[in-house]
């Protein structure tokens, strides 16, 4: 009807001034900002990413783009690890914007990447810049630690993961008094971090008082949280509350001995919400994996199911997927990233679900790392990537060509697999970077150029 139209063209109408009144709203925020010393590409991409999620909420197709000639300088990224840090050394979530929003967590993760930091990248001087910020950090955190040896209550919001049954994304006690085992983890992570950054740099006194830090803080989380009746690592001190938090965090720091971090993963897998129905404990996938000593240990039985990782979090479950050599488990992990084909997303949502209040966060994107450092298996084997390994654990796959960057150059891979134990392919290091070849258990020099790889099981 007539009268029907009219209230269509006005209700669109409405739509259109309410959309031109947004975008005019943040495009006036992008020119007042524009004169902020920490006005950087990042800061304008997350307004246009925004935008566009927005419309896309009403029905408005569309995406942001954001293309700078030229780099950032050295002096604006450093401003995100040196002007950010409060007086405390906390890091807050949300640099660079005028607000403060302050985790331990989060600053436990920053201090993390030094470490990775050290490995993966090249330039030395850099990293010794941040040291001192990095040391502020860590000092300050010793206000918290009770006389137990454990963190009790940390500042701001202890955000961990986006977990059903975690109020607002914190685990239990995690806002307490009392002991979490998931913030102890980054803690010992974080110290972790610091000893490797140090004694990349060279200097070892302070590499090592930070391993001794971290040695003292794996002995408390070990008579706090281990179970050893269940193999697993509780979430609280009351050991009621269980996560694959806690038991990827603390495999990845070696907390146990071998044969108990063997019972320990073989509990991981069979208690996730994933766990397969058998064949839980032992490597398989490829003779590299099978045939290289990672624990085999008989299949535990199923307790309570694990609280789930969910989508960034998964970068730790799926890297100790790797330490022991459970490829497989890789490939069936990828599940939500399929979803997000079917449900027609171009970029990864921010929590696993249609509803999800944020659809590009790039905390989603790590199963790119893992195809390179685990599956092709290219990682540094020295500071600053002085030295490579390559360590391919295939899994499922028969073939593996790709190009992994590093400071040094790209490596490149072509490799065949058998299934049966064997390998055959090439392997091309640039100018200047050396390293070896790891296959079912021993270890082939590699040189720069193009190196011949031909393995096959006896």
């Amino acid at each position: 009807s007539e009268a029907g139209e009219r209230a269509q063209r006005r209700d669109m109408l409405t739509e259109v001034k309410l959309l031109v009144a947004y975008c005019k709203r943040k495009g006036a925020l992008v020119l007042s900002e524009r004169s902020d010393p920490e006005f950087d590409r990042d800061r304008l991409q997350l307004v246009f990413n925004e935008t566009a999620s927005d419309l896309r909420s009403i029905g408005v197709d569309c995406a942001a783009v954001v293309n700078l000639d030229g780099e950032l300088p050295s002096a604006v990224v450093s401003v995100l690890y040196d002007a950010d840090r409060r007086e405390n050394g906390q890091i807050p979530m949300n640099c660079p914007t005028r607000g403060t929003q302050e985790s331990f967590p989060f600053t436990c993760c920053e201090a993390m990447a030094f470490g990775d930091y050290a490995w993966n990248h090249a330039d030395r001087d850099w990293l010794r810049a941040r040291l001192p910020g990095l040391n502020h950090t860590l000092l300050g955190f010793d206000a918290h630690f009770r006389p137990d040896g454990l963190l009790g209550a940390t500042p701001g919001w202890n955000f961990v993961d986006w977990v059903a049954g975690w109020k607002n994304g914190v685990p239990p006690d995690g806002d307490g008094d009392r002991p979490n085992a998931e913030i102890n983890l980054e803690c010992l992570h974080a110290y972790l971090s610091a000893a490797i950054a140090e004694e990349a740099v060279g200097d070892a006194a302070l590499g090592a008082y930070w391993r001794a830090r971290a040695d003292a803080l794996r002995g408390a989380i070990r008579r706090a949280f281990w179970c050893p009746e269940r193999a697993l690592f509780a979430s609280d001190v009351s050991r009621t509350a269980f996560s694959q938090h806690a038991q990827a965090l603390a495999l990845l720091a070696d907390v146990l001995l071998p044969d108990d971090a063997a019972r320990c993963f073989s509990a991981l897998v069979a208690n996730s919400p994933d766990a397969p129905l058998a064949d839980v404990s032992g490597p398989k996938g490829d003779a590299g994996s099978a045939r290289s000593g990672a624990p085999s240990v008989p299949a535990p039985e199923r307790g309570p199911t694990l609280a789930a990782a969910s989508i960034y979090f998964r970068h730790y479950v799926f890297a100790t997927y790797f330490k022991f050599r459970r490829p497989d488990l890789f490939f069936s992990g990828l599940d939500f990233w399929r979803n997000c084909l079917d449900w027609h997303c171009s970029t990864i949502l921010e929590v696993p679900d249609t509803d999800s209040r944020s659809d590009c966060h790039g905390w989603g994107s790590h199963p790119l790392w893992h195809l390179h450092a685990g599956v092709a298996g290219v990682r540094s084997a020295a500071p600053f990537y002085e030295r490579v390994l390559v360590d391919p654990q295939p899994g499922p796959l028969r073939r593996i060509r790709c190009s992994t960057p590093t400071p040094r150059g790209d490596v490149e891979l072509d490799l065949r697999f058998d299934g049966a134990g064997g390998v055959e392919g090439s392997v091309a290091l640039p100018p200047g970077l050396s390293g070896s070849f790891r296959w079912a258990g021993s270890e082939t020099p590699l040189v720069p150029g193009r190196n011949a790889v031909s393995r096959f099981a006896r």
